[in-house]
């Protein structure tokens, strides 16, 4: 936390005193139209036109209405978001430019308006024969995104060419197919671009994209009969970068590029904010932002692990589409300065892409920026399908030690667009899984890195004298600071441990075989070695996300579970992300070790590659699946207490709070010596840094009988949400029942509430599982329940802490040890006799003797209490586990 403070200070310090300078570029065409409005209206960076008559932007055609969002918009919306055009049929805007490039955005706020239901928004648009949205629906989009009402806003960017004499025409289509559909436009931008930044049509010139693949021409033009999307533009390893703050085109380049990095390897965060960036002919000043170039993401200074791993980004993508990747580099550090000092191998979707990057090599020095393009092609299974989704995989590893000195890669920045194909569209997904280039943030509600700026720059001119001796003195405290803590201000800063705080190594028994921060890559063809090709006799396991196998690597040595994703899975590639992100970062003796993963760009296989839990879940013991023993009460306190403390990490453990989201029996898994372990954190969210317990808004989901009534009602998801969880849990394990029992009468199908019933009722007795009858102490039941009941009161503000639940079940574990060794004391007053009875394996840590390990059985059916759900369908899949996650 401290290091991205630091971070954030240098980037606004580095803005405090630079920003201030004219843009690189001067378009000759800049027209942001706010739709829906007369008049003009001035922003921070440009002027809003309206576009009413007698506006010479006015649309043409069947007068379109003006309509005003129906709900009062929070005083943060901005233009052009608080007005728009809204109609049930065609209408078109003409712009008359000069000839070249364009950028065009259209901005949304999928809303109602008056008169219109937001959830009627659907048409195409298309420009000068472009198809470049078809049946587009904003609120889908903004629905499926989890967006905030703040950040329900976006655009979408195209580049579009002029030719001379010709004017651009943007027509908006409701679709023709569905009745009562209408087009919607809150603001468009038209901006110039230089003739030659995207598009190379001559072979003859310079920096003509290479396509990336087998059989094919060696370069691929990028002509101007192509219209391109954005699809990614991020500021690799630095911070957002603001449209105003771009060269004189009003781009938004994305921070937080972190989001797409596949496994644990994070890398490094070099920077170097005082360089003088040197443009070149080749690489002119407005190709990207100083800031682009003045911070990146490396591997890092660890050279012996470097070389075991890729640093890899994972692009999603629509399908049946040719797309171009430019990737921008620059080296600002001191310690590479000539040829050969960092050379690395650079690889699109498992291809060769140059062998041989050395940007030194390419510029002549240090400090000078280049970049380079390539063109891919993302195939569609079958026939041409546009509503399907896939990945690009960008990856960089370094090069052999006789060919480096450093073995070590870097990026500053990359840049997707979709190239439309030889029918002249760029439509591709409309709905849930389409990438979107969010709307700029409001200038009142400025970025971490941005905070403040607007006024603090004046202060600069009043009082500079005694604003730089602040500075001075802000900048040699962090100096010293960061010396001592061993960083370097142009140096590297590793994020797995500046963002995540210290690694939790865990105890003998349950140390994890991942390396430190790591996360193994398994190829496809490995993975069919693993399971003998998928071999159906080896599943052990399924659920709403796909199958988990039984498999073995390292030669048949090491036993692993192998989640592998059904494609058509709607629990798919964003909850596989999650638990990447997710898993790849912790550490913790209570949390299933991640191992690694398999992506594979051809077949679009995504596999998820975890320890063996040999012992199976909680699930399974507490209702009797074939194989496996009932527990003892002391066992099942034990993996509570072990499952506590797992969740009990994940919420204040690590710098980053962490959300669960879907705690339940089958989820706490036991390995080969019975250490517990929380898994499947596929629908887990980071939650606010500084106060756990602050809501964040996003889309129900979890499964059925441990899903918080309150978030339920609400959509405000926090920690609380993961305690009542995981109170059911302890209800389970002291009633051996199910969460949702069906087939009971009204007030006991829930278990939760006929848990709060018996307690009312003064009946606990009910509560216990006949298993236990005898086994339990009565002050530790007395104070078991208590705690489970309080976990899931109605109103999350009433519930305890995991960190309070964890000190309650060391209590409770007390009681029953002191009432044990009370009752076997009075049976044997001079000890126990000395008899050796068989008790199968013990368990490790403590769990006590009573289990009996068998051969597992088939795979079972937990019924409803382990389907998973989502607020939009409401629909459910059974999730069985056995051996994996």
């Amino acid at each position: 936390m401290n290091s991205f403070i630091s971070l954030s200070f240098l980037f606004f310090l580095h803005y405090l005193l630079f920003s201030i300078h004219a843009a690189p570029y001067k378009a000759s065409d800049m027209i942001f139209i706010n739709c829906g409005t007369p008049g003009n209206f001035p922003s921070h960076d440009h002027d809003w036109l309206g576009d009413e008559q007698p506006s010479k932007y006015a649309p043409t055609e069947n007068n379109p209405a003006a309509s005003k969002p129906v709900k009062a918009l929070p005083r943060l919306f901005k233009d052009p978001y608080l007005t728009a055009r809204v109609s049930l049929s065609d209408f078109t805007y003409v712009f008359p430019l000069s000839s070249g490039p364009k950028f065009v955005r259209f901005h949304f706020n999928p809303t109602s308006y008056q008169g219109y239901n937001r959830s009627s928004a659907l048409f195409s648009v298309t420009v000068g024969g472009f198809t470049l949205l078809n049946n587009f629906t904003g609120s889908m989009l903004s629905d499926s995104l989890n967006q905030k009402p703040l950040d329900e806003t976006f655009f979408r960017e195209f580049c579009i060419n002029v030719d001379d004499n010709q004017k651009l025409e943007i027509q908006f289509s409701p679709s023709k197919s569905v009745p009562g559909s209408y087009a919607l436009i809150n603001g468009i931008e038209v901006v110039s671009m230089p003739t030659y930044l995207y598009y190379i049509p001559s072979p003859e010139q310079d920096k003509v994209p290479r396509f990336i693949g087998i059989g094919s021409s060696e370069i691929f033009p990028i002509t101007t009969r192509s219209a391109l999307e954005t699809v990614h533009r991020l500021n690799v390893g630095g911070g957002s970068i603001s449209p105003a703050d771009d060269t004189g085109m009003y781009r938004k380049w994305f921070g937080d590029d972190k989001t797409y990095i596949v496994g644990a390897s994070l890398g490094a965060l070099p920077l170097n904010l005082s360089i003088a960036i040197k443009y070149s002919k080749s690489t002119p000043d407005y190709v990207a932002p100083d800031m682009v170039y003045k911070t990146g993401r490396s591997m890092g200074m660890s050279a012996k692990e470097n070389v075991k791993y890729n640093l890899t980004w994972m692009l999603p993508v629509d399908l049946g589409f040719n797309y171009l990747i430019r990737l921008h580099f620059c080296e600002f550090e001191s310690e590479v300065r000539e040829r050969n000092d960092r050379e690395f191998t650079i690889f699109i979707n498992n291809m060769t892409a140059d062998a041989y990057a050395d940007v030194i090599s390419w510029t002549g020095g240090n400090g000078i920026p280049v970049y380079k393009d390539f063109v891919v092609m993302m195939k569609s299974e079958g026939s041409k399908n546009k509503n399907e989704r896939g990945y690009v995989l960008v990856a960089l590893h370094p090069n052999d030690p006789f060919r480096t000195r450093h073995q070590d890669a870097l990026l500053n920045g990359l840049e997707m667009f979709k190239i439309s194909d030889g029918t002249d569209d760029l439509a591709g997904a409309s709905s849930e899984n389409i990438i979107v280039m969010e709307s700029p943030r409001p200038p009142d509600s400025p970025t971490p890195l941005e905070k403040n700026r607007p006024v603090l720059a004046p202060a600069i001119g009043a009082g500079l004298g005694g604003g730089l001796a602040v500075i001075m003195v802000v900048v040699l405290c962090m100096v010293c600071y960061m010396r001592r803590k061993g960083g370097k201000m142009d140096g590297y800063y590793r994020l797995g441990s500046c963002c995540w705080g210290s690694i939790e190594k865990g105890t003998k028994s349950g140390r994890s075989t991942l390396p430190d921060r790591r996360c193994r890559y398994f190829t496809l063809a490995e993975m069919r070695e693993a399971t003998r090709n998928f071999d159906d006799n080896l599943i052990i396991g399924g659920g709403g996300f796909g199958r988990v196998y039984k498999g073995f690597i390292d030669g048949g040595e090491t036993i692993v579970a192998i989640k592998r994703l059904d494609p058509k899975s709607r629990q798919g590639p964003k909850e596989f992300i999650t638990e990447i992100e997710t898993l790849s970062q912790l550490r913790h003796h209570n949390l299933v070790p991640l191992i690694g993963y398999c992506v594979d760009s051809d077949t679009h296989e995504l596999m998820l590659v975890y320890e063996y839990m040999l012992n199976g879940t909680l699930c399974d013991h507490l209702y009797g699946k074939k194989g496996y023993s009932k527990l003892t009460w002391k066992q099942r306190l034990e993996i509570c207490m072990g499952a506590a403390r797992g969740l009990e990490y994940l919420h204040g453990g690590a710098t980053h709070v962490i959300i669960h989201r879907d705690v339940k029996s089958a989820n706490i898994l036991l390995d080969s010596k019975w250490a517990v372990r929380v898994a499947d954190f596929g629908l887990s969210k980071f939650g606010p840094t500084m106060d756990p317990d602050n809501p964040i808004s996003t889309m129900i989901k979890g499964t059925r009988g441990y899903l918080d009534p309150e978030y339920m009602k609400s959509g405000r998801l926090t920690t609380k949400c993961d305690v009542y969880s995981f109170g059911v849990v302890l209800l389970e394990a002291i009633s051996g029942r199910r969460p949702l029992e069906h087939a009971l009468d009204d007030d006991k199908v829930s278990l939760a509430q006929w848990a709060r019933d018996c307690k009312k009722r003064g009946a606990l007795h009910l509560l216990i599982d006949p298993y236990l009858v005898d086994q339990i102490a009565q002050e530790c039941l007395r104070n078991f329940v208590d705690l489970a009941i309080s976990c899931v009161r109605e109103k999350g503000i009433e519930r305890p802490t995991m960190k309070d639940v964890v000190g309650k079940l060391e209590f409770v574990l007390q009681l029953q040890v002191e009432a044990d060794a009370a009752l076997q004391s009075m049976v044997f007053p001079d000890g126990p006799p000395s008899v050796e009875v068989s008790t199968g394996i013990t368990p490790a840590d403590s769990l006590g003797t009573g289990f009996t390990t068998t051969a597992f059985g088939a795979s079972s059916t937990h019924g409803l209490t382990c389907q998973s759900i989502d607020s939009e369908s409401m629909t459910s899949s059974d999730d069985d586990h056995e051996g994996g996650p």
